[in-house]
């Protein structure tokens, strides 16, 4: 696996991996002041800074790509990528959304069990479970916030006609648990998740890479290595890349490869290795809006109890009259992002 492979800084990586609970106004005074650091080394603030650092979106000069300013494409070259700071969420495919696809939701659905392995999963068999072949739960052991368990309870009282409505809602479907935790309870209910887990109770990628892959005789990941292109040579394929420590150049060749740099920089490195960047790509991308929500009645105690951050509440709908596939949206509480971003 060649990845640059970025990681936290030392001086915030000192906060993560614990296994008892730590003081909370410390952590956050740490964070905020890192983030507030963190304002000075990107010309744009990302919504949620891991640990308050920039490590998983700063780019490099050699593969940042223009946009003339008419778009702005987040990547990362952390190792982990993105889910070191969007991670939690998770759900399954519907044949609806994939139909212009070569494959069929149920060839993805075969490997469900191989993610459960190492994936934990927070949530429980309800109505958003009926859009789709088989349900997905677990026990994680995520606590509900006070606001998404008041929301849910009326969701329930509802139920019915919340669904002639084509609505399906449940509790949100989260990848947090124990399994890659460092405190032996997983979530502990904390409220810092907007902020970086503390415990490692949130999935992140990094730490199958760190915690699971290392360990197998045939794996072997090499970081510092910035990919350039790749070529196809008598039968195989070799990689061009830049080592960071000494920034020399090298090759290496292999009988295939697999490029998991997402949608827009897979596509990147394919046209900077055919020399087909002066082609038009058309990028199909899913488009997110986020708005704000009032509740008729208050939930009491919200800032005092802190439990959760993370997304409450799934609400998904296959019945728009303007498009075939299911529209999802997710219900968060309060978080303290909102008083101070």
């Amino acid at each position: 696996m060649f990845d640059l492979g970025r990681r936290l800084e030392p001086r915030m990586a000192g906060w993560t991996g614990r296994s008892t609970e730590l003081d909370s106004e410390s952590f956050l005074a740490a964070v905020h002041e890192r983030r507030r650091q963190a304002r000075a080394e990107m010309d744009f603030l990302p919504d949620k800074l891991p640990f308050g650092s920039t490590f998983a979106y700063l780019e490099d000069p050699r593969t940042r790509l223009d946009f003339a300013g008419k778009a702005r494409f987040v990547s990362s070259l952390a190792l982990g990528g993105l889910s070191n700071a969007w991670g939690a969420n998770i759900g399954r495919t519907a044949q609806a959304d994939i139909e212009d696809w070569p494959i069929r939701a149920a060839d993805l659905d075969r490997f469900t069990d191989r993610l459960h392995s190492f994936l934990p999963v927070s949530g429980e068999e309800d109505a958003v479970d009926g859009l789709y072949a088989a349900p997905l739960s677990g026990d994680g052991n995520y606590q509900l916030s006070p606001q998404g368990e008041q929301i849910l309870n009326q969701v329930a009282r509802y139920r019915e006609e919340l669904g002639e409505q084509g609505l399906r809602i449940g509790r949100a479907k989260l990848a947090v648990g124990s399994k890659n935790a460092s405190h032996p309870d997983g979530c502990i209910g904390c409220g810092l998740c907007m902020h970086g887990c503390p415990y490692g109770a949130v999935f992140n990628a990094a730490d199958v890479v760190e915690g699971r892959l290392r360990s197998k005789p045939n794996f072997r990941y090499r970081d510092g290595a910035l990919v350039r292109r790749f070529t196809e040579l008598e039968g195989q394929v070799e990689i061009s890349f830049v080592d960071e420590r000494s920034g020399a150049a090298d090759t290496a060749r292999f009988d295939r490869i697999y490029l998991a740099l997402g949608a827009v920089g897979s596509t990147a490195l394919v046209a900077r290795s055919l020399s087909w960047c002066e082609h038009r790509f058309k990028i199909h991308d899913s488009q997110k809006y986020i708005f704000g929500f009032w509740q008729t009645r208050r939930t009491k105690g919200v800032i005092a109890n802190r439990r959760s951050e993370l997304s409450q509440v799934y609400i998904q709908t296959d019945r728009l009259p303007s498009s075939s596939r299911i529209a999802h949206g997710q219900l968060y509480g309060y978080n303290d992002l909102l008083l101070d971003p």
